[in-house]
Parts: structure tokens; sequence; C-alpha cells
């Protein structure tokens, strides 16, 4: 990895129904080639990706080709999963440099920093993670690939449809304290930040020793974290 900044970047949740946020998102990732030296999506870039390459939708594919041509110009690409994210890690891992179900270490600049997409650090969610279990049932997911594609396109949309739904007093309680015990904990694993997405509010905490930052959804600010050769993490404008 080089020592040009790291930028990281969560919840997109892209879809043509919002083709302003694609677009800015497609333009910036043409900028950043010339800016970064790696990349780090934390989960949901799509509003739901069942990653096979035969269900993807052209949509996604334009997306898919926009950060392969970043990597292709040398920059690192990884990506840890969202609770939007189906099988990426199993079924679409060769799309990134590194990519994880559940967490990825960033060790640079003399940082050290675990990322993670956020949505299992609230324990007392409960409705959720069981729907989070039965959902990525493999029994449930290999009947999916076996649909016909526009067949499982629309069984997609109805279980995105049911994971708005899901649990909603959680979802609009930040869950501050478990996210400082979390970010606490990962002091005795060698971290000294933690960032999330998940949780859509932008925040710079602190933790102890360590540093909690927690990303932004894109739209509509279009904002991302930045970790610069000096060790410091920024939150900046994609401009």
């Amino acid at each position: 990895m080089d020592s040009r900044p790291i930028a990281l970047l969560a919840d997109l949740h892209l879809k043509p129904e919002s083709p302003w946020d694609a677009q800015s998102f497609i333009g910036w990732l043409g900028r950043a080639r010339e800016t970064i030296g790696a990349l780090y999506l934390l989960g949901d870039l799509f509003e739901f990706w069942l990653a096979a390459p035969r269900l993807e939708t052209p949509f996604q594919r334009q997306i898919l080709e926009a950060i392969q041509r970043l990597r292709e110009a040398g920059v690192t690409i990884g990506y840890v999963e969202g609770n939007r994210d189906y099988r990426v890690a199993r079924g679409r891992s060769e799309l990134f440099d590194q990519c994880s179900e559940d967490a990825l270490v960033l060790e640079t600049a003399g940082r050290s920093a675990l990322l993670v997409h956020g949505d299992r650090i609230h324990a007392e969610d409960r409705a959720y993670r069981a729907w989070r279990r039965f959902s990525r049932h493999p029994a449930l997911l290999g009947a999916f690939l076996r649909l016909p594609a526009p067949l499982a396109r629309r069984a997609a949309a109805a279980i995105e449809r049911r994971l708005r739904r899901t649990n909603l007093p959680h979802k609009r309680a930040f869950p501050e304290p478990q996210l400082r015990q979390f970010a606490a904990a990962q002091q005795q694993r060698g971290h000294d930040a933690v960032v999330v997405g998940h949780f859509h509010r932008e925040l710079a905490l602190r933790a102890g020793a360590v540093e909690l930052f927690v990303l932004g959804a894109w739209g509509p600010t279009y904002r991302y974290l930045e970790l610069g050769g000096d060790g410091r993490f920024r939150f900046k404008d994609a401009g």
C-alpha cells in the first residue's frame, strides 16, 4: 500500500431510484484515482446485494465496473459485508483486494484500525439478530441462487422491504454506550481506532485510548473518512 491517503465509506445504498447518488459516487471514484492509495467500503454498497454475477443488475454492474477501474489504476480496494450484503465474501471476493464477512484490520501510518459494518454491535437488538441468522441461512441463499434471475430479483426486493421494517425502535435509538464499549475492548487486541458504518451518523468519539469513528451514509452529504499519511483521521467532502 502506498503512502497516499486512505478513504473509508459505508452505507451508500445505491439504487436506480436515486441515480444522483450513483452518479456522484462514480464521479468521485474517477477523481479519487489521483488522490488516494486505498478505498475501504464498510458494507451496504447497494440497497440489496445478492452477490452472484447472473443476479446482478445492469445498474449494479456499472458501479462494480467503476470500482474495478479504480482498482486497475493501482488503488487497493477492501470490502466488509453489511446487513444488505449477501455472499459478497464467498461469491464476489475477486472484485476486491481484501473482503470479509465480519471485519478487516487496517495497519498503516503507525495506526491499527478495526473496520466493521456495525450491525452486530447492539447485542440487545435480538429481533434483528434473529432475522440476520434466518436471512443468511445457507439453504435459503442456495434456493435464491437456483431461481431464475427475474424471480430472484423480485424476491430480493421483497426481502429488502422486510429489512426496512426490521425492529424500528432499535434503529431509531443510537447505541452510543454499546459502541463505546465495543471500541474500548479493541485496545486489548492492539487496535487504537475503530471505524463503523450502519448507523448513518457521522461522528468522531473516544472510548478510552481508542478513537471511534462512525461513518455517515453517502447521500445526501457525500462525505467520507480519510486516514492521512500522518496517521490522523479526518472527515472530508467528496467534492
